[in-house]
């Protein structure tokens, strides 16, 4: 069995949710061991996203585009009862800030902002914000 992850990716917050991010790589690795487990690209037309992943293990995800900085989220597939994971499907809309000249700072770019693993008393995943 396997999650399906879906999304899109958007320009800045502050542009709306019409601001797609077109061609930008989705890149997913081991959070054991840093492996590169697969990638894909955003749609050209809407930003959107699709990652197949097996449960019970803990991944890495980049999202890349061309002058965004990089946001990296943790989604945690582990700890999900047998019984919850024969549908499991999450939508994970996710938002990149330009790089403005002013930002040199690679610890801005490079930084893991968003975590989403499973809250067993809510049966949901849920977004944890570092």
């Amino acid at each position: 069995m396997k999650c399906l992850i879906t999304g899109s990716l958007y320009k800045d917050k502050s542009l709306g949710s019409d601001s797609f991010i077109n061609n930008a790589s989705v890149a997913i690795f081991s959070q054991e061991d840093n492996s590169l487990i697969g990638w894909t690209v955003t749609d050209s037309a809407d930003g959107r996203y699709t990652l197949t992943l097996p449960f019970d293990e803990l991944y890495e995800v980049r999202y890349e585009a061309k002058g965004y900085q990089t946001k990296k989220v943790i989604i945690d597939l582990r700890n999900i009862p047998n019984d919850h994971k024969e549908s499991w499907k999450l939508e994970a809309d996710i938002w990149l800030d330009t790089i403005s000249n002013s930002t040199n700072d690679s610890s801005l770019i490079d930084q893991t902002v968003d975590k989403m693993k499973y809250n067993s008393k809510l049966n949901k995943m849920e977004w944890e914000k570092d």
